[in-house]
């Protein structure tokens, strides 16, 4: 083989090698596409369960007190008259905000770690922040703070949530004649 000959097999050898890398930069590229398309469709899913888990925790703690009307009749009367309440009923209607306040500390966590956005924090809020107008509620709520029950930043966001929006939620539970 002459010298040319080598030279142009050599050309050769470079221009498929150069191809070569191309087309492997080509598949590693779209590879690396499906694998983000892959992750962003993981995360969407993630998202989605968190706020479905979030919003039936919602559900069934509406459904204790729908189910109990002398739970119903408990919460009636925290409101108009916390004092009438008997111990027992009080022993239930704060395990009840215990579990609400829970929901809550739960729906914070979530959001912390990214798994649901702020405005959905706020939706499985709403079922929490809407009692806090309720006297024994708010005591119970700054006993927990002063025990340090929860996070710094859960209480700290809970007493942040504006005065609107409480009000906002508390006028339309008193439409309910709560």
């Amino acid at each position: 083989m002459s010298n040319e000959n080598l030279q142009r097999w050599a050309l050769v050898a470079e221009i498929v090698g150069g191809m070569a890398v191309v087309a492997s930069l080509i598949a590693v590229a779209y590879e690396l596409r499906q694998s983000t398309d892959q992750s962003i469709l993981n995360t969407s899913a993630l998202e989605i369960a968190t706020y479905q888990d979030l919003t039936n925790n919602i559900s069934d703690l509406n459904a204790i007190v729908i189910e109990s009307s002398e739970l119903a009749d408990i919460f009636i009367r925290s409101v108009k008259d916390g004092d009438s309440l008997t111990e027992n009923e009080l022993m239930r209607f704060n395990t009840y905000i215990i579990n609400l306040f829970r929901h809550g500390d739960m729906a914070y966590f979530q959001y912390e770690r990214g798994a649901i956005n702020q405005e959905r924090l706020n939706s499985v809020l709403a079922i929490l922040t809407s009692r806090l107008d309720n006297p024994i509620v708010n005591y119970q709520w700054e006993s927990f703070k002063k025990q340090n029950v929860f996070s710094a930043a859960y209480t700290d966001y809970v007493d942040d949530l504006s005065q609107d929006q409480l009000m906002g939620i508390s006028d339309l539970f008193e439409k309910q004649s709560f």
